[in-house]
């Protein structure tokens, strides 16, 4: 678990108190990762024709291809791939958090389990070290190496099924 700092400032009767408080950000669940597969298909309305963001999402699932070149890639060539992979998906962050600031917001409530509200009140450094953690803490590049490995898995199976269907005709 990653655990970060926010302030809290509350006027009570005139006077403002400032306090610091702990937060977890943990793993994202399944659950967690289907709201936000919902919020992302949201973002990609308003934003399907940046280019940045269609590059992103290609690769991501497009995992098909990704699995069979990564058989014949050496490692160099999967780490300038993911390198790109993650410049791309930090330019579309950027994309979200000036083009719709709104969304940005909800994506990274969803995926640190912190209220929107109390996020959106922060200063723009505790803002980017939530955003760090949930990066941290989420291990996005073997996140994306399982999502990878499972859909390569599901389409050898379907080809060994239409494979069984075109023998048993």
């Amino acid at each position: 678990m990653t655990v970060v700092k926010l302030t809290i400032k509350n006027k009570v009767e005139g006077k403002t108190t400032i306090e610091q408080e702990e937060y977890e950000i943990e793993k994202m669940s399944f659950f967690k990762f289907g709201d936000i597969t919902k919020l992302v298909t949201e973002i990609i309305k308003v934003v399907k024709d940046d280019k940045r963001l269609t590059d992103v999402f290609s690769k991501l699932f497009v995992a098909q291809q990704i699995g069979e070149e990564d058989e014949k890639m050496t490692d160099e060539e999967k780490a300038a791939r993911d390198q790109e992979f993650f410049g791309k998906l930090v330019h579309c962050f950027e994309t979200l958090a000036v083009n719709l600031p709104d969304k940005a917001l909800d994506l990274l409530s969803l995926l640190s389990g912190i209220d929107r509200n109390l996020l959106g009140k922060q200063d723009f450094f505790t803002f980017m070290d939530v955003y760090d953690a949930v990066l941290e803490e989420n291990d996005i590049p073997k996140l994306i190496e399982r999502v990878k490995k499972s859909l390569g898995l599901t389409k050898n199976v379907l080809k060994l099924k239409q494979l069984v269907q075109n023998v048993n005709q």
